[in-house]
């Protein structure tokens, strides 16, 4: 009967927390002066696409991806007027691609090896608008080797590329994951009846903002940092008076939500933007064969520039402690112009070419996800979306050559889990089917592509 009891009392207690509480991790003010973070990435994926249209053409292709080194250099600036954040990363892979149609089988396996660098700064003013600027550099590496029946080549890529963001918008993105983990940490301690009282609002936001302070600390040394982080949390829960006495469960509670769980990126807010993308970018490609019928050698250079306008609305909302919903709508216009320049050489000779090109690509998209956090160890995450945009390619010259429309639906499903202390598993399947119609003046071909993969992350953060 005791027992019976002592089980009712706390679960009217566990419901009393969370039903009572006025402070909400929505209400919390991320700030910081410059959290950083370093994580090094095991990474593996894998795709699938196929296409029908209606000249019955049937194309099968599949690949395989595994990055068995990647590293990745975060930081975020936060302040009541100005929002950075910089991300620098690093990675390799190696592939194996294999493709099938009614005309021939090849097989293609290769490295990459792709770098970039990222920044995005807002500066707020009081009524919530802001201006806001950043740059994207990205670079790739990438040696291949293909075989079919009739061909055996290699291929050297080279790629690089640089878009400018300059816009301006209103209202405000919060990262509300630091007050996510300090109710995770306050419930569990109120469901074992290990806090004196209810935790306040104030109180609530104070413990938040102290995890905050404790992720923003540099210790490089794994055993003084467990120790100072955890002694901060048994401070505040002393001095703020919630806990009377700690004891070895209170330690326990605290070390479960804290060392062996995962913070996972939690935003909350709303805004609208208009920006402008200028970018440049030149591609190199090379490829090479001794064992064609007949030596030969391609080697291409494409240089391009795009400008163009992008107009989006972005809605986070941290509903409750374990759900999390999101919308995002984005429509843009952008016009590309390239110039190509290639050299062909075989022993019957050797041919040189160069021309111009042009496009201008209409998109919108619109996608709705659903987020769900059962405890500080996992996040699920599933986002339906429905895109489309329209191709104007105007080849050599100033008349469409080809238009071509694309819509269709696609399904990503995204989870977290942690593993080990300071060590996640990130996976992801992710599928979408495309309707694409091209219009050339001579014919009207139609084809429908559906795709599919997966991607596994293995990520253990430095500090």
């Amino acid at each position: 009967m005791k027992s019976k009891l002592l089980l009712a009392a706390m679960a009217i207690s566990a419901w009393a927390f969370s039903q009572d509480s006025t402070f909400q991790i929505k209400d919390y003010k991320y700030r910081t002066p410059g959290f950083r973070a370093l994580s090094l990435n095991l990474n593996f994926s894998g795709n699938y696409h196929s296409v029908n249209d209606d000249n019955t053409h049937r194309e099968r292709n599949n690949a395989t991806h595994l990055g068995p080194i990647g590293a990745m250099y975060y930081q975020i600036v936060s302040t009541d007027r100005k929002f950075q954040e910089n991300t620098i990363g690093f990675s390799g892979s190696y592939s194996s691609i294999g493709e099938k149609n009614s005309q021939y089988k090849s097989d293609r396996n290769g490295f990459s090896n792709d770098a970039s660098w990222s920044i995005l700064t807002k500066h707020f003013r009081k009524n919530q608008w802001f201006f806001e600027w950043g740059n994207t550099l990205s670079g790739n590496i990438a040696f291949d080797r293909s075989k079919t029946p009739t061909i055996d080549q290699t291929g050297k890529f080279l790629s690089g590329k640089n878009v400018l963001t300059l816009g301006l918008g209103k209202g405000r993105v919060e990262l509300v994951q630091d007050a996510q983990m300090g109710m995770y940490i306050l419930q569990d301690l109120a469901d074992q009846n290990l806090l004196s009282r209810k935790p306040t609002a104030e109180e609530g936001n104070a413990f938040a903002q102290l995890i905050t302070d404790i992720n923003n600390r540099r210790v490089f040394d794994s055993r003084r940092r467990r120790i100072y982080e955890l002694s901060r949390i048994d401070s505040f829960l002393k001095n703020s008076g919630l806990a009377m006495q700690t004891d070895i469960r209170h330690f326990t509670t605290v070390n479960d939500n804290w060392a062996f769980a995962l913070n996972p990126y939690r935003r909350h807010g709303a805004h609208w933007f208009i920006r402008a993308k200028p970018g440049i970018g030149i591609g190199r490609t090379l490829y090479s064969s001794e064992k064609n019928p007949q030596p030969d050698y391609f080697r291409s250079v494409v240089t391009g520039i795009s400008v163009g306008p992008e107009v989006g609305y972005e809605n986070y909302q941290a509903v409750n402690l374990k759900w999390q919903k999101n919308f995002r709508a984005v429509a843009s216009y952008t016009s590309d112009f390239s110039k190509a320049r290639s050299k062909t050489v075989t022993p019957n000779g050797e041919t040189k070419s160069e021309f111009d090109y042009s496009d201008d690509t209409y998109a919108v998209s619109v996608s709705y996800g659903v987020g769900y956090f059962p405890n500080t160890r996992t996040q699920i995450i599933a986002t339906l979306g429905i895109g489309g945009q329209f191709v104007n390619d105007y080849g050599t010259g100033n008349n469409v050559v080809q238009r071509t429309w694309s819509v269709g639906p696609g399904l990503d499903l995204v989870a977290n889990y942690f593993i080990s202390y300071r060590t996640y598993l990130n996976a992801s399947i992710w599928a979408s089917y495309t309707h694409n119609q091209e219009q050339d003046g001579l014919t009207n071909p139609n084809d429908n592509t559906f795709e599919s993969g997966f991607y596994l992350r293995l990520s253990h953060f430095i500090f």
